[in-house]
């Protein structure tokens, strides 16, 4: 299946991109997903914690969210305000 990845600020910084296609399993979970761009862009480590996600507009708070064919995943840096 395949989804479009979405980079922010920092994490578009850190992956060298604005966005990516990727074909992935069938199934595969948020949690799962993070760590197929961990080991494309080792650099998104840096963000840590501190990194959000979207699926098609929304934020997702649980990792273990499952992703469809065709959803857009945004990835998010925290944003700290003042």
């Amino acid at each position: 299946m395949n989804v479009k990845v979405l980079y922010f600020a920092l994490a578009r910084e850190l992956a060298r991109k604005k966005s990516e296609n990727m074909e992935v399993p069938n199934g595969i979970h948020l949690f799962e997903l993070v760590e197929e761009l961990k080991g494309r862009h080792p650099q998104l480590e840096k963000l840590g914690d501190s990194i959000r996600f979207s699926v098609n507009l929304d934020l997702v708070d649980n990792i273990g969210f499952q992703i469809h064919d065709g959803d857009v995943v945004g990835v998010l840096p925290a944003v700290a305000g003042g």
